[in-house]
């Protein structure tokens, strides 16, 4: 797990996001949860909103309302946000 990604545009990925607020859950392999808030979403991942900093499996499914489930690999993590990459 590393930093958030930054360079001189402050962006890495060549997928287009899109800001959403909106619920969702975290699954580990164990069954433990992990509420979460939806920032934004891209074809190849998505930023997440934690209450606070925790710990967190490596690779997860991601549960967002009125969304297919999607396995994910925790690419970053700096304070209670975290991105992830959709392995799907």
């Amino acid at each position: 797990m590393t930093d958030e990604p930054s360079n001189s545009s402050g962006e890495r990925r060549g997928d287009t996001r899109r800001t959403a607020l909106q619920s969702a859950r975290i699954v580990g392999k164990d069954g433990t949860t992990v509420e979460c808030r939806l920032r934004n979403i891209s074809e190849g991942g998505a930023r997440l909103e934690l209450a606070g900093p925790q710990l967190l499996p490596h690779t997860f499914e991601l549960y967002i309302a009125d969304l297919p489930a999607r396995k994910c690999s925790l690419r970053w993590a700096k304070g209670n946000l975290i991105g992830v990459q959709f392995v799907d």
